[in-house]
């Protein structure tokens, strides 16, 4: 929990308020309470029209991406062959409608926060800007579920890390305490769905695939260039990492979507 300056304790009005915010209580974004305080303190006088309109415009985005985009895709896309089927064009089938269908369904949810909260003068956390397009691990975190990535970088990869590096066993491998942390972060992040192999797995392996890009980064930087795509246009390498990524992070929440036959 975030604390205000010269404040041992919160305020209870203002935390009860911050655990019963109905916009950000069972989905959407997560939010802090130093943020939430701060938006709260300025009171009414963030209640107005402009801001009743830029959560309306929210709000609708998240009514069509949630029952409009996301339901179609339900219907029309993610169902249309089975679950348990094996056939390659299936599961990639499914494995793609899925992507498309979490995106829309869950980034619905949270735009419908955030229009919801602007219209009661509340200032809730935007948590999805265009997934689709990152090119790496670290960029795909910046956003997708953007409000989970730094709660568990500020609360758990950061402690972690300071910890493991007081460690002396640990003091001359800087890449490995940097991709110890990162692979337990993203697996504390898949045991936040719950205890389920596919959760575990789906954190591992975002967490394996941020720490080979976390030492792919580190080994570019001590060799003074790209030790992967040499003297390509960036134009090309962006083109590439798009498709990497996106294919990678499909599969992963695939695993995550607990529909893999495999």
């Amino acid at each position: 929990m975030d604390k205000e300056p010269n404040e041992k304790i919160a305020d209870f009005v203002t935390y009860f308020n911050f655990l019963s915010f109905t916009p950000t209580l069972l989905i959407g974004p997560i939010e802090r309470y130093g943020r939430f305080k701060s938006t709260q303190d300025i009171g009414y006088t963030s209640i107005n029209i402009e801001n009743f309109l830029i959560g309306w415009d929210a709000l609708v985005k998240g009514i069509v991406f949630k029952y409009i985009i996301a339901e179609l895709i339900d219907r029309y896309w993610l169902n249309i062959f089975s679950e348990s089927s094996k056939e390659i064009l299936h599961m990639a089938n499914n494995m793609y409608a899925y992507y498309f269908y979490l995106f829309f369904d869950f980034a619905g949810y949270s735009f419908m926060a955030l229009g919801i909260g602007k219209m009661m003068g509340i200032k809730v956390p935007i948590n999805f800007t265009n997934p689709f397009v990152a090119v790496n691990p670290q960029d795909f975190w910046r956003r997708f579920h953007i409000s989970l990535g730094e709660w568990l970088k500020d609360y758990f990869f950061t402690p972690l890390y300071m910890f493991l590096s007081r460690r002396k066993k640990l003091k001359k491998y800087p890449v490995t305490r940097q991709n110890i942390a990162l692979i337990f972060t993203f697996l504390l992040m898949g045991c936040w769905n719950g205890f389920k192999v596919n959760y575990i797995l789906s954190g591992f392996l975002f967490g394996l695939f941020s720490a080979v890009h976390n030492s792919y980064i580190i080994k570019c930087k001590k060799k003074g260039k790209d030790v992967f795509f040499g003297n390509m246009k960036p134009v090309y390498i962006k083109i590439i990492s798009i498709f990497i990524m996106f294919n990678i992070v499909a599969f992963s929440l695939y695993i995550f979507s607990g529909r893999c036959p495999l």
